[in-house]
């Protein structure tokens, strides 16, 4: 049976949906599944085993330059890669006009949710199937798939499935912390981070820094900077510019992690790295990291969360995050580290 997804972005959207990937196949190892996926996540949905095609969008890119003749050019590939195969079913697993539209221009059956984010968007779908929005958005998937397919949802806890791809290793043990994230209020401030990485540096542990653009390479080294001049006894490092890909090999070695709410904090829930993220701004409750030892810290400030970009009391430093001590965050990691660290032995 083929199965085509329609999950396009964001990070921790295309990481949620991989419980409900594996739940589908432990209840019929015959199931393939292609995925849509936006250009810059491509290489998320290689890390399941199940994922026999991947086809890449650029959704994002062609709607900035809709008239130009690349994006038709570009586009009439994608239509060609979409239309080749014809599926037994489509789930579209974001529940968006945009996603629907896709599923539209494939071959094959539609399931979504009955009541989908953009509610124009059950007009496009065959099936329409009940799933509760109170629920975090990992069991909303894992409902809908289970719907789809024809399966009872398992009982048993969340398993992503993920196999992580072959990545340079990184000799001793290391511990990411992940520094960036899109919005600017789920900034944890970088007076808090250098504090964290001199505590945690001079317990003698290891750091890497992982940096995508120009801001975010000057905030790690900004890190690094406070810690060499505070002669911290291991000083932080820099990880070199990475694909996705080797980024999440480097974060399934990890021995911990440390996070704002970001997509690749799912990234180190689904490989079961002991990871704590820090929530401010947004809601640990529904898109919080769900994963055997991940922790998410929700600040207790009386405005959190407000689920806004922009903050009211302040442009920088945002004051709710200034409840989530150093100290406390790395204690909070060490008890993950040692959870796991007894769950092996």
């Amino acid at each position: 049976m083929k199965v085509l997804v329609i999950k396009m972005s964001s990070m921790g959207d295309v990481i949620h949906c991989f419980g409900a990937l594996q739940d589908a196949l432990s209840s019929n190892s015959g199931l393939e599944f292609h995925w849509v996926v936006e250009s810059a996540f491509a290489d998320l949905p290689a890390l399941h085993p199940a994922v026999k095609k991947i086809i890449p969008i650029q959704l994002r890119k062609w709607r900035k330059k809709p008239f130009s003749l690349q994006t038709w050019q570009e586009l009439k590939v994608f239509m060609a890669m979409l239309r080749q195969t014809s599926y037994d079913l489509i789930i579209d697993a974001q529940g968006l006009l945009k996603s629907a539209l896709v599923a539209t221009c494939a071959k094959g059956p539609i399931a979504g949710f009955s009541s989908p984010r953009e509610r124009q968007a059950a007009y496009f779908y065959q099936r329409r199937l009940p799933v509760s929005w109170q629920h975090h958005a990992i069991e909303r998937l894992r409902a809908l798939f289970a719907q789809a397919l024809g399966y009872a949802l398992p009982q048993a806890p969340l398993h992503y499935g993920l196999r992580p791809q072959a990545t340079r290793q990184i000799q001793q043990d290391y511990l990411v912390f992940c520094h960036s994230t899109t919005w600017s209020t789920k900034h944890y401030p970088l007076s808090l981070w250098q504090q964290l990485a001199h505590i945690v540096g001079g317990q003698g542990h290891k750091i890497v820094l992982p940096w995508v653009n120009d801001a975010e390479k000057q905030r790690a080294q900004k890190v690094i900077d406070y810690c060499a001049q505070n002669h911290t006894l291991v000083k932080p490092e820099l990880l070199p510019k990475m694909s996705l890909q080797d980024l999440a090999g480097v974060i399934a070695h990890a021995k911990g992690m440390i996070a704002v709410d970001t997509g690749l904090a799912h990234l180190a829930s689904a490989f079961n790295i002991p990871l704590v993220t820090m929530f401010g701004a947004t809601s640990a409750v529904k898109t919080g990291a769900v994963g055997l030892f991940s922790e998410n810290i929700q600040s207790q400030y009386e405005c959190a969360p407000c689920l806004k970009k922009q903050c009211h009391l302040s442009s920088q430093d945002f004051p709710c995050y200034t409840e989530l001590e150093p100290l406390t965050i790395w204690k909070e990691c060490q008890q993950l580290i040692l959870k796991k660290e007894q769950s092996v032995l």
